[in-house]
Parts: C-alpha cells; structure tokens; sequence
C-alpha cells in the first residue's frame, strides 16, 4: 500500500499540463504586437513597480518585525487587491503575482527564525505576522475561488507543491490555501507533501487532507500512522485522529478493514495508552463491527481492572463512545450493553430503524457513583489540587464543617470509592505551592491516612495566588 503511488508520483506531477494561460507564452492564434509609445507602456510599468513594491514591503517586513504602521498596512491591502485585480484580468501575469502573494502569505521574521534555530522548534507566529498574512491569503482565495477549470490549482500543484526549489514558506503558504479544498487536480501533490524532508510541509500537507472522505486519502493516513510507529515524532497524531473522527469508512474497502483491525487490536492491548489511540479512531468504523468490538474491550478492561492491572479511563472512554453511537447513558455495563446491542439487531432485522426506546432502565448505581464536589471519574489516576488559603476557613454551605476539612473528606470518601487500584496525589496552594508525594500513589488505607495527616497538618493559611 506504502508503494502504490510513489511509481508513478512524481512523474505525474511534473508532467501535470500547465495552460499557456499561465506559463506566459503566446496561445494559438496570437501574434506579436507592434511596437507602442512610452506613454502607452506606462501602465505596464505600473504593473511591474506594484508586485516590485510588495516584494520591498515583505522584505522590510521580515528584516524589521511587526513594527508595521496603519498607512503601511492601509497602503498593503492596496497593493494585493491591485494585484488581484491584474492577476484576474491579465492571465499571463498571474504566476508571478502568485508567487508575490504567496510570499506575502508564508512570511516570517527574521528573529522568530533565528529563534526557531536556536530552539528547535518551529517559528512561532506573531499576532501581527498572522494579520499580515491575510492579506496575501485572502487574495489567493479569492484566485482559487474564479479558477473554474482548476487550472490554477494544477499550476499551483505542479510548479509550487512539489518543487523542493520553491522556498518552504511558499509551499506552506500553498498547503494553507488548499486545506480542506479537497481538490482532485492537488491529490496527487498533496500525497507527495505527506513524505516530505520537511516536518511543518508534511504537517501542513495532512491538515489539507484530513476530512477528505476519499479511498486514496483513507489509506495515506493509514500509511501516516505506520509510519509513526517506526517514528514517533513523524507527524502529530491530532490530524489523523481529526480525519477518522469525521469520515466513514466502508467495510467493504481496504482502509475500512485495515482501520477496523488496528482499532479491535490496539483497544485490547495491554498497554492503555495504545488503547487510547484506537478508541480515538474507532469512530470511523461503523456500528457493526464496531460495538461488539467495543462491548468486547469495555468487559477485558474491567477484568482487568478487578485483577489490578485495568484502567478506569480506558472503560469511561469505550462507555463514552458507546454512549455517543447509541444516544443511551448505560455506564460501564458490558451486559446491558450487549442486551441494547441485540435489541437494536433484532429490530434492524425486522425491518425496524430502532429509533424507539429500548426498554433499557439505568438503574440507581450510575447515578451514585464516586465524585469529588459533584465531579464523576473518568481514569484512575487522579491529582488533587486544593486551595489552602485563609478563605477555606470559612464554613461550608450551612454546616459546621470549614471548606478546607470539607474538601479532604470529599477526597477521602473519593479515593476510598475508587478502591486501592487508583493512583492518586495532592497539591495544595495558598502563597505558595507543596506537593503530597513526588509520583503517583496507589489509593491503599495506608496512604489514604497519611494523605489525611499531611493535608490537617497544613491548615489553611496565607493567600490565593491561582
């Protein structure tokens, strides 16, 4: 699947066919034009000094900083609705506008590179810079949008996308424009940016892709999450979990069976931080096979958890999804879940859309279950943090109880719900901060006593600085 289109890839894109339109040579049935006065020129002039003046203007920019003044500004969105303009009504001229636009559009500071460098870390975008961008983003939106044939998008894929020549800035400015375009003349591009050296092209090449419901991109994102296995920090996880999270796969095509695969087996995994992962993509397979997968996993959890090896967050979690499929609040139940589930089937055999009531009661336990001043657990592993200002002092509610001793007894009575499986520290604050144990600790009546003792022995006291 990793090979299927590299083949024929690059090939395609660089022999992609680019309109005369657009390359700036003669189309058929056009001669050279006689010679013409230099009053007659000055309006070509013209057009020449604006894309030379927003060429000084980004420059001037990236040497100085968001220093911009309002005239500046004011005289910057003259320029690139000018150019727009020209773009739109003299085709031949439009690569080279759109190469001015786009460096306009993908412009950084010199200091926020050189702090880049020294960090390691991508630039980081000024408030200012991003307003600055706008101005050539929403004349290149404006191009895109009159581009009918999609002409313009396939130069753009073609000339910009896939060249390595093109600056980085430019081909990140040209992956914002098409994000969530979902255009078929950019697929091929798009896929290529996805192996790119560059990790922000790769990044960005993802964002136009994700929420494209579309066999091929199904199975590159696929192909995005085998490769994060071999390498951890290939591209960020959230914008492959963006993609599943709003498509369907079809379980007759390969991307349904190989996500429904990944997904059954990652759920069940010993370690719960692969389960997570899976349960974040699961929303993309379908009820059936989903649910029974996931009525399968909530159980193995549980038993897990009453061995001392579970996670509490990994059954909230699977009961969340299961709550959101069917509309139905039923808790970390397997059993009931399994009698809905074949209430639904039998209905959906005989014909039925299932949208009635299933004659499921939530019975009392779901409504009483351990909370922490009306918060319900949702993991097993929980930090506590507790003001110990001077104000919890004060009586809580009409009781004689201080809100300070009110809050302890609530995490006692929490932690003793959960049962000695949870792991669990405290923090208290006031002018200051002090942490109960350096790592987390299992909820056993031993610790529970000395979480108890070291919270009373720091009373309230001081102020409360958040």
């Amino acid at each position: 699947m990793v090979q299927r289109f590299s083949s024929i890839l690059i090939p395609a894109l660089l022999s992609l066919p680019v309109p005369s339109a657009l390359v700036g040579s003669p189309g058929p049935g056009l001669r050279p034009q006689p010679l013409v006065s230099a009053s007659a020129r000055a309006p070509v002039q013209r057009r020449a000094s604006r894309l030379e003046e927003l060429a000084r203007w980004v420059a001037e920019f990236q040497r100085n900083g968001p220093t911009t003044s309002p005239e500046r500004v004011q005289r910057l969105g003259e320029l690139t609705s000018g150019l727009r303009m020209e773009a739109l009504s003299s085709p031949r001229r439009r690569n080279e506008i759109t190469l001015g636009l786009l460096d306009l559009a993908g412009v950084r500071t010199a200091e926020s590179l050189r702090a880049a460098r020294r960090s390691g870390e991508p630039p980081a975008h000024e408030p200012q810079t991003l307003r600055i961008r706008v101005y050539g983003e929403r004349e290149l939106r404006t191009l895109l949008a009159a581009d009918r044939e999609h002409e313009f998008a396939t130069w753009l894929a073609s000339s910009v996308l896939v060249r390595a020549t093109q600056p980085e800035p430019r081909r990140l400015a040209t992956l914002r424009l098409l994000r969530e375009a979902h255009l078929t003349s950019t697929q091929l591009a798009l896929f290529y940016c996805t192996r790119d050296p560059s990790h922000a092209v790769r990044e960005a090449a993802l964002e136009a892709l994700a929420s494209w419901d579309d066999e091929a991109v199904h199975e590159v994102m696929l192909q995005q999450l085998e490769l994060l296995d071999a390498a951890p920090d290939w591209v960020q996880r959230s914008t492959i979990r963006r993609h599943f999270g709003v498509v369907s796969l079809d379980m007759e095509q390969d991307s349904g069976q190989q996500l429904y695969a990944l997904t059954r087996a990652g759920m069940v995994a010993p370690d719960w931080r692969r389960a997570f992962r899976a349960l974040q993509l699961i929303p993309a397979v379908p009820d059936d096979p989903a649910v029974p997968a996931l009525i399968d996993g909530l159980s193995l959890w549980i038993t897990r958890r009453e061995g001392g090896a579970g996670s509490r967050r990994i059954e909230n979690e699977i009961a969340r999804e299961l709550e959101r499929r069917s509309g139905k609040h039923i808790g970390v139940h397997p059993q009931r879940w399994r009698q809905w589930w074949k209430v639904v089937q039998s209905r959906a055999a005989a014909g039925s859309d299932g949208s009635s009531g299933d004659g499921l009661v939530v019975e009392p336990e779901d409504r009483t279950r351990a909370s922490f001043f009306g918060l319900r657990p949702v993991t097993d592993r929980v930090v506590f943090v507790i003001d110990r200002s001077r104000s919890m002092l004060e009586p809580f509610g009409t009781s004689d109880m201080t809100r300070y001793s009110e809050a302890i007894d609530q995490m006692m009575r929490f932690l003793a719900d959960l049962g000695p499986q949870t792991r669990f520290r405290v923090v208290v604050f006031s002018t200051e901060f002090q942490v109960w144990k350096k790592h987390l600790q299992p909820a056993t009546e031993g610790n529970l006593r000395a979480a108890k003792r070291w919270l009373r022995y720091r009373g309230p006291d001081g102020g409360t600085f958040l």
